[in-house]
């Protein structure tokens, strides 16, 4: 069999697919090991199946290090398992876990892991297919609220804030802004006088 012409067609159909429904793992297209980057186009996603899959491809292809993908994915006790096994107990697992709030170390992992990397154009359509339609509970606002209060702003972040604002600044207003503006103030002083004449006296 030829491995690598069998990887090669697993990746090309994984790539000129749509989003792949259900539970998918990244995958490194060029391995980490075998210095392959973190950038977006050398990133795919597949099934768990194909995953593994691919991994027992890839250590056919190179072997050596990349044996130890293999060992990671049946785990400590290195039991047997295929791709379809492999699958199963990753879906079952994401099943698990759905809905469990995650741990403080778990949190951290995450962090760490994410620290530095800008999410693909497939991730972000993907969030954002996910997120279309859907509303945020009021405690999940307040969430977000506090830890945007709670969270100091970067220096680069302040420069960008600071740009932003004398670019307003600078901007001179439109027409329509222009009269919408006059409106209201308009409106503001009627209302002051109406107050004025109603107002009670102490």
């Amino acid at each position: 069999m030829n491995h690598q012409r069998q990887y090669d067609m697993l990746i090309a159909k994984a790539q000129s697919r749509d989003i792949v429904e259900g539970y998918v793992e990244q995958h490194h297209i060029v391995p980490r090991s075998l210095n392959g980057s973190d950038n977006s186009s050398n990133l795919v996603a597949l099934t768990a199946r194909e995953h593994f899959i691919a991994h027992m491809l890839l250590a056919k292809i190179y072997g050596g290090t990349q044996w130890l993908a293999i060992t990671r994915m049946k785990g400590k006790q290195l039991r047997y398992i295929n791709a379809r096994l492999y699958a199963i107990a990753k879906r079952k697992h994401a099943e698990a876990l759905r809905g469990k709030p995650l741990t403080a170390a778990h949190k951290s992992k995450i962090g760490a892991a994410n620290a530095g990397k800008s999410r693909s154009d497939i991730t972000k359509a993907k969030i954002g297919a996910a997120l279309r339609g859907k509303v945020h509970t009021s405690q999940a606002l307040a969430n977000m609220r506090a830890a945007r209060c709670s969270r100091p702003h970067t220096i680069d972040a302040k420069e960008k804030i600071g740009a932003a604002s004398r670019a307003r600044i600078r901007k001179p207003h439109t027409a329509e802004a222009k009269a919408k503006m006059s409106f209201t103030m308009r409106c503001k002083s009627l209302n002051k006088l109406i107050d004025s004449v109603f107002a009670v006296p102490a």
